[in-house]
């Protein structure tokens, strides 16, 4: 994450296109421009993240005439960290928690721990939503 704890506009967009996509009863396809449209999403910024979710197992692409896209799991079996990770990888709270980051006080530094133990509860939170309890709390 470039930002402490924000999220980039990408992931958001993706979320968006995820619920849209869920919205739709019988698993019915969405185009991207109507995906757009109804989003708000700038026509561009959809097509990747449709694909980006293509690549990472949420969506999947339906050819043809009235093709589009449509969820490759049911929206239980998406979690909202799922789409973090395909967006922007793993959250990472500090530097010190990157696996490329070196330094010789991780063993020992009490600082460590504790962002350590946030990150792990921030993931623990963002994996128990999943895409059927986010539309529940919209009412749908």
């Amino acid at each position: 994450m470039d930002n402490l704890l924000k999220l980039k506009r990408e992931t958001d967009y993706a979320v968006r296109c995820i619920l849209h996509i869920a919205r739709k009863k019988n698993r019915k396809i969405s185009n991207v421009a109507t995906i757009s449209e109804e989003e708000d999403i700038p026509t561009a910024f959809v097509a990747k993240i449709l694909q980006r979710l293509t690549k990472g197992g949420i969506v999947e692409p339906i050819r043809g005439k009235k093709g589009g896209y449509k969820l490759k799991l049911a929206p239980s079996r998406i979690t909202l960290f799922k789409v973090i990770e395909i967006m922007e990888g793993v959250p990472e709270i500090n530097i010190c928690l990157s696996n490329n980051f070196e330094c010789h006080r991780k063993p020992t530094c009490p600082f460590h721990r504790v962002c350590k133990e946030i990150q792990e509860n921030l993931i623990k939170c963002f994996k128990s939503y999943t895409f059927t309890k986010i539309l529940k709390n919209t009412g749908e």
